[in-house]
């Protein structure tokens, strides 16, 4: 017995963006296109503002304060952007998948010296990604801060935040996940150290997870263009509703919004 087997799959074709657009767009008229909408906000304590990152607002005051640090993206598959565009285009990228949802993250210990859409200093961002309702889990990522905000309140405040919107006593309607995600090079100490900070244990390293430039990893495989030639190895971490019922990360993440 034979069969004829059918698959329409295509290469989807490249990403286009048109970055005038983008950039004229209106808070009110871009479309986040996260797939949990209650999350989509504004999230902040005494110490940091989370806000959805939005072109018009965004964009330039993100490139500006990144542009003279290329070193920040040395654990990082993409980057240094050089220019607005490139940024704004991967940005769109992200936009594009609605698991993924990115936060600018402001500094509200110092007001901003130059213009900023929130009246305080960008200090970096942060964000979720591959967010599954149907599986009840998420992931926090799209972390990276700015220098002069390293090694302060920051990073810190920005993920214990995020881990609040899920989790603690008092999560946000509808939003009470199981399982939470946080994945880092292995090589970056200080980020793995925030999540383990706030409870977030190994589940193991995985190897040879993600394709970058040759100039990005100190590992390839040769035969390969130089475009993909190198990989990334990466640290799973992940913190679930049982670690934080049986371990108190409640208490701790509710005795104070400030981490």
């Amino acid at each position: 017995m034979s069969f004829t087997f059918r698959n329409d799959w295509k290469v989807e074709p490249a990403h286009q963006v048109d970055t005038t657009h983008v950039l004229s767009l209106k808070p009110e008229e871009y479309d986040l296109n996260f797939c949990l909408p209650k999350a989509a906000r504004v999230i902040e304590n005494d110490l940091i503002q989370l806000v959805p990152y939005i072109p018009s607002l965004h964009a330039r005051e993100l490139f500006d304060a990144m542009a003279p640090y290329p070193e920040m993206f040395r654990y990082y598959p993409v980057g240094p952007y050089l220019s607005l565009e490139e940024m704004v285009i991967l940005f769109e990228l992200y936009r594009s998948w609605a698991h993924t949802l990115v936060y600018v993250v402001y500094d509200k210990r110092n007001s901003s010296s130059g213009e900023s859409s929130s009246g305080y200093r960008i200090a970096g961002t942060i964000g979720f990604l591959w967010a599954n309702p149907a599986r009840f889990s998420i992931e926090i990522g799209h972390l990276m801060t700015l220098p002069s905000s390293q090694g302060t309140h920051v990073t810190r405040n920005a993920v214990g935040l995020l881990l609040l919107v899920f989790s603690g006593a008092t999560p946000l309607p509808g939003l009470r996940l199981r399982r939470v995600e946080y994945r880092s090079d292995p090589d970056n100490v200080a980020s793995v150290k925030v999540a383990q900070r706030f409870g977030f244990k190994v589940d193991g390293e995985m190897r040879w997870t993600r394709p970058v430039p040759s100039h990005k990893s100190d590992q390839h495989r040769s035969g390969d263009s130089a475009e993909v030639a190198g990989g990334l190895n990466t640290i799973l971490l992940s913190i679930c509703f049982d670690d934080w019922d049986r371990e108190g990360i409640t208490k701790i993440m509710t005795t104070g919004r400030n981490f």
